[in-house]
């Protein structure tokens, strides 16, 4: 085998490892901590008190095509036995559960034609009754209003962003095909189409996502969703401490502890079974 020829295996053999090292890197760095409940450290050294010293060494990391399939995850710091290691044990399933959906203002709604008007308009609409009353129906209807005028008049922004990047596939191939001003016209018509609803979708993601340092131009969908799903697995409540100091588990055991507990507080009760 020639000199030449070993320094290409060499080469190639380089550009591979490197190649898969940034991979990993890459791969590495979209991990993220899939959080616990227990204990807060996993390691002892099992020295005497002056020289003990206790660590959280052991953790579980997702990626998010994990967090994106299996939304429900729990990892729970089990009693350390003869080791000086904590056992951790681990729960996911994929559970879709229905959550209630609360009214949120959309900030790029108020940009839209038609929008402030709608909602001068349903402000303005007269209420009998005291001024409490008016005041509650108002905003009660406030809160339906901007969410029914946004499903008829926007409706789903993701499917308009994929369906215009669609439709520009086939105006560029029209362009091309015809070469004309009557193309070219529809073309910048579609990119300006194609730009506003990208624009919209940037928007609500960096609102739902809480992001505020993402400059305009910056767009990562695949970030905002990991941000996303990210948050809602903090928010999630695993576990409640009740009124005994025990813990409860289960999303059917907390639901219902919890509406025990404000109903002793507000003295009325509720049949739960």
């Amino acid at each position: 085998m020639g000199h030449g020829v070993c320094e290409e295996i060499l080469m190639l053999s380089w550009i591979l490892m490197k190649s898969w090292g940034v991979k990993l890197i890459e791969s590495v760095r979209a991990l993220t901590d899939g959080g616990f409940i227990g204990p807060k450290f996993t390691w002892c050294n099992n020295r005497r008190l002056t020289k003990r010293i206790w660590k959280r060494l052991d953790r579980i990391l997702i990626n998010d095509d994990w967090a994106q399939k299996l939304q429900n995850n729990l990892v729970r710091h089990l009693a350390r036995t003869g080791s000086d290691h904590r056992p951790l044990l681990f729960k996911f399933n994929d559970d879709q559960h229905c959550s209630i959906k609360y009214f949120k203002f959309l900030n790029f709604w108020i940009n839209q034609p038609d929008f402030c008007q709608t909602v001068e308009k349903s402000w303005k609409e007269q209420v009998r009754g005291n001024a409490m009353w008016t005041l509650q129906v108002k905003l009660k209807r406030l809160g339906r209003v901007p969410s029914h005028w946004s499903r008829h008049n926007i409706r789903d922004v993701h499917e308009n962003v994929q369906s215009w990047e669609a439709r520009m596939e086939l105006l560029e191939n029209l362009d091309i095909m015809n070469n004309s001003d009557h193309s070219r016209e529809d073309l910048n018509k579609g990119y300006a189409e194609y730009v506003k609803w990208l624009s919209l979708q940037d928007s609500l993601l960096k609102q739902k996502a809480k992001l505020s340092w993402f400059k305009d131009g910056e767009k990562n969908t695949k970030y905002f969703h990991s941000v996303l799903r990210f948050r809602r697995r903090k928010l999630e409540i695993q576990r409640i401490k009740n009124h005994r100091g025990r813990w409860i588990q289960g999303k059917e055991k907390i639901a219902k502890n919890t509406v025990k507990h404000f109903g002793k507080q507000f003295n009325f009760s509720l049949n739960l079974e």
